[in-house]
């Protein structure tokens, strides 16, 4: 589910596709909850979280401890009490050091356990004797782009609590304007977890748009229109329904040499779908993934 963010973020709303990039292809197979008339493929991945480590800096002036005394009644779940689930000596795990406004001072990365279920990524600048917080969002860092001691992209993945079906990115553009880093969010993408996986993807995409009127995306490259599904409220393997025209970005493609081809599509937010499984995507226009028949859908300039 989208997140709450700190009052810093500045939120640029455009409908204009970023770049894609493939999903990884780790070889697995998970089982269908409720769904067990659902054929059985390859489904789609849960976005790894990025091995943050690789960007530190060693801790040669003690910030860490002074980031501690600073900032600890930012953290009530490491209290380390009765009421809370984590000992305060556990959040120094949860701390990276890495300089990202160029200032030459390590500033800090959280990326841990929130409050709740969910993990939490926040983002403090090093002021030189506090620190102060500039960005805060659910749930890891999938990517992140640092160049010259600035960070100019990050990519958050979202894939809910553990009975989630949706996994969730949010993309942010990094500016710095005097002396404060300005995240701008850019694109919001959900696919749904169960998902067939395509076999050839198409990271540049290709722009196309709705041949009819009404238009059904699913799950698989398949139409399965029964049972009716009580979990996600949809019959059979439909994951949103559209009555009007849409475009699209053809991100995937199945067997190319099939007779009735299929098409792994990423929908511009532009319509409202009129019933679709995708949770909390109206407060922010998202781009959701799903399979439509080559035949029902035309390529565009």
């Amino acid at each position: 589910m989208p997140g709450r963010f700190y009052c810093f973020i500045l939120v640029l709303i455009f409908c204009i596709p970023a770049s894609l990039s493939g999903f990884p292809q780790k070889k697995s197979t998970a089982a269908i909850p409720d769904s067990a008339y659902w054929y059985q493929y390859q489904q789609i991945d849960k976005p790894q979280q990025l091995n943050l480590k690789k960007f530190c800096t060693r801790d040669k002036n003690g910030s860490i401890d002074l980031f501690l005394k600073c900032c600890t009644s930012h953290f009530p779940q490491f209290a380390g009490d009765s009421l809370s689930p984590y000992h305060i000596n556990a959040l120094r795990k949860c701390l990276y050091l890495a300089d990202l406004d160029g200032d030459g001072r390590p500033d800090i990365i959280f990326s841990g356990p929130g409050e709740g279920s969910s993990m939490l990524t926040q983002i403090y600048i090093n002021r030189k004797d506090s620190f102060e917080l500039v960005f805060e969002d659910y749930q890891y860092i999938t990517e992140m782009s640092i160049s010259d001691g600035h960070l100019y992209e990050l990519t958050i993945c979202d894939p809910g609590p553990m009975d989630s079906w949706l996994y969730f990115r949010r993309f942010y553009r990094v500016e710095s304007q005097g002396g404060q880093l300005i995240f701008i969010r850019g694109k919001q993408t959900a696919e749904f977890r169960y998902a067939e996986k395509p076999e050839l993807f198409k990271p540049e995409g290709k722009q196309a748009i709705s041949a009819v009127d009404s238009l059904i995306i699913r799950a698989s490259a398949s139409a399965i229109d029964r049972p009716f599904n009580r979990k996600f409220g949809m019959n059979g393997n439909q994951i949103a329904s559209y009555k009007m025209k849409f475009r699209m970005i053809i991100v995937g493609r199945n067997d190319i040499k099939s007779k009735d081809p299929w098409c792994y599509i990423e929908i511009i937010p532009d319509i409202k779908p009129a019933k679709s499984l995708f949770y909390d995507t109206g407060d922010y226009p998202t781009f959701i993934k799903g399979w439509v028949k080559l035949k029902d859908i035309k390529t565009t300039p």
